[in-house]
């Protein structure tokens, strides 16, 4: 019997991908979202409507789909629910399922950006300045301003002055004040085996992005960002799968912005740039111990597009289970 993950978020854009990769590699994919209308769900093995994070049935729900799908692994793809997850790691492999994620301390620096950039600046990381929304001791304007736990880019705001900056800190609930950096945005995908060795370390630039996810891409080969990589993996003590995102500005310096342990939503371009990369991820799914990268990837460019999926109306309702 093939071995089973389950992967949420089928609704996002790129969730289709991800599970056919999954499923070329003989894995078998059960998909969950909160909206009854996921394009995921068209592609997935089984396919189950759940509550969203914030609701008090989430957990509740997702362990019940764990255990009617018998599923081995768990792969998070929101930032939202890796905590949850993590806390009850316990009750989840009560029923079989393990997660395949990093430790609650680590993820709780991950999730938080005031403490994923004390953890830089405590390690020595390149990070821009950092305050508290009433700071002070701004350098100059402008600057970024963002919640703590936000991702995809929602409610990122740029503050000219400090009328902007005000306003936008009492706008956004539990923000922090940010440098603005300027230059090329590259993300960083990273596989760690459970003790924490780096596997792959597979940085791409971001070419162009909306609401978060990068739609043009390019694999970026970068020695200095592979090294300050390969640091961060080891003493935040990372597992599994996760992406750093950094900047590098005109001189070639870089700067460290974010640390996710999960997936990227383009983690797609280093799939297809390095096929070692997703059965290394399989090796860690079977119990096997996975080699690290063997060779650099192949330089490709990604450019990302829409594509459609059409079922009757009356089949609307059945390409789902709800919980």
């Amino acid at each position: 019997m093939p071995l089973t993950i389950l992967r949420t978020a089928a609704g996002s854009a790129p969730a289709v991908t991800q599970y056919k990769v999954f499923q070329e590699l003989g894995l078998r994919v059960i998909a969950a979202d909160s909206d009854p209308l996921s394009v995921g769900f068209v592609f997935a093995d089984a396919a189950y409507q759940m509550p969203m994070v914030s609701s008090p049935r989430y957990f509740d729900a997702l362990l019940d789909i764990c255990c009617r799908e018998r599923v081995d692994w768990i792969l998070p793809a929101l930032d939202e629910e890796l905590l949850i997850l993590a806390r009850r790691r316990t009750e989840l492999e009560s029923c079989g399922a393990r997660l395949l994620s990093s430790s609650l301390e680590c993820l709780e620096i991950c999730v938080d950006k005031r403490a994923t950039y004390s953890f830089f600046t405590q390690h020595g990381i390149p990070t821009p300045a950092t305050w508290e929304p009433g700071s002070t001791c701004l350098a100059e304007f402008p600057v970024i301003v963002k919640p703590r736990g936000g991702r995809g880019g929602v409610n990122v705001y740029v503050a000219r002055d400090r009328e902007e900056l005000n306003f936008f800190g009492r706008y956004v609930q539990e923000s922090i004040v940010q440098e603005l950096m300027t230059g090329r945005e590259m993300t960083i995908d990273v596989l760690a085996d459970f003790a924490s060795n780096p596997l792959f370390i597979r940085p791409r630039l971001r070419l162009k992005t909306e609401s978060g996810i990068s739609y043009k891409g390019e694999v970026f080969d970068h020695p200095a960002v592979a090294g300050w990589v390969a640091k961060i993996i080891r003493a935040l003590k990372l597992v599994g799968p996760a992406n750093i995102q950094c900047f590098l500005d005109a001189s070639d310096a870089v700067w460290f912005t974010e640390i996710n342990a999960r997936l990227a939503g383009s983690v797609a371009l280093t799939f297809e740039s390095d096929p070692e990369y997703p059965a290394a991820l399989l090796t860690m799914l079977t119990g096997g111990s996975p080699k690290p990268a063997s060779g650099p990837a192949k330089h490709l460019v990604m450019l990302r597009y829409w594509s459609e999926v059409y079922f009757e109306a009356a089949e609307a309702g059945r390409i789902c289970t709800s919980v």
